[in-house]
């Protein structure tokens, strides 16, 4: 499945906020391997 660049973007910027790989991937409903 192809992402966008803007929910990549807004993953990363999650990641950036603080919050933790696994995280990201909970909430943006991808895989841990995606938010790396």
């Amino acid at each position: 499945m192809a992402y966008s660049t803007d929910f990549k973007q807004r993953a990363l910027d999650y990641i950036k906020e603080g919050h933790s790989h696994v995280e990201a991937a909970k909430v943006f409903g991808v895989g841990v391997k995606l938010s790396s």
